[in-house]
């Protein structure tokens, strides 16, 4: 009797070890999984992060092909910076619309 007592209790030790060890296994797979998860978050926001700086590269390449175009340049000299050539007569449209609605704001 005492000999099946022993062997129950040692039964129930091992299955309380199995037990522990299979959730200590099944801890360690589950956070290896989570790290897998975040490292997958952070590859395709890193993909994301390089496909906007490669068309933001190509735009610059852009750029600066067409800053080797005299035509470019006084086009953007025209338009931004409001340049004219030698005996030309800069014209400037003024558009009162804006002037209008600050008018019917203050009314």
């Amino acid at each position: 009797m005492v000999r099946r007592r022993q062997q129950k209790s040692k039964k129930r030790v091992f299955k309380l070890i199995l037990l522990l060890v299979t959730v200590i296994c099944i801890g360690i797979l589950a956070r290896q999984e989570y790290q897998i998860y975040q490292i997958r978050q952070e590859k395709e926001a890193t993909r994301q992060r390089l496909e906007q700086i490669e068309q933001n590269n190509s735009a610059l390449e852009t750029e600066k092909q067409n800053l080797h175009d005299p035509a470019y340049i006084e086009k953007l000299a025209r338009e931004e910076y409001n340049m004219v050539k030698q005996n030309e007569i800069p014209v400037f449209i003024v558009d009162n619309a804006k002037e209008k609605d600050k008018e019917k704001e203050n009314k």
